[in-house]
């Protein structure tokens, strides 16, 4: 099973990004590391991962803004999402 997945300087566009979207909502389980950065992802693409980031908690290392073209709302965004799973995890856990 991949915990962690690197998918750095593949030169992934928003349609990759809708891909990855679908892999973490649809497909896997068990990813909790994901390393997008310095790839050809937008804000649209950004947006995909984020609504999938919203479906499930498991994500708790998002590597995304460097080297893709974010706006810095997007990557707050993105940022504060993943905080709020990783404290949902942390809070599942110790309780």
């Amino acid at each position: 099973m991949i915990n962690e997945l690197n998918l750095r300087r593949n030169k992934i566009t928003n349609k990759g990004a809708a891909v990855i979207a679908d892999l973490i909502v649809n497909h896997d389980k068990q990813i909790t590391k994901l390393d997008i950065t310095r790839n050809k992802i937008t804000d649209e693409g950004a947006k995909t991962i984020l609504i999938a980031l919203k479906k499930v908690v498991r994500i708790r290392d998002l590597q995304i803004q460097y080297g893709n073209c974010l706006t810095p709302q997007t990557a707050m965004e993105l940022y504060l999402e993943v905080r709020a799973n990783e404290n949902m995890q942390r809070n599942f856990t110790e309780a």
